[in-house]
């Protein structure tokens, strides 16, 4: 089928951070977007009920 192809998507790459209620549970993604706003509204899209931030430009903490 015709899904979507993250490593043919050609946007640029924002790094975020994903934290749920417990702290010490954390991840970071990498979403791809037109802008660091939209990146922001596809994280937390991704990962309902988290608190989603940007993490800098190469996932740094």
């Amino acid at each position: 089928m015709g899904g979507y192809d993250y490593a043919a998507d050609t946007r640029p790459e924002h790094f975020v951070r994903v934290t749920w209620e417990d702290p010490y549970d954390t991840i970071h993604d990498a979403v791809k977007a037109d802008s660091p706003e939209q990146a922001l509204a596809a994280a937390r899209a991704n990962w309902p009920g988290a608190d989603v931030i940007l993490a800098g430009p190469q996932g740094e903490r």
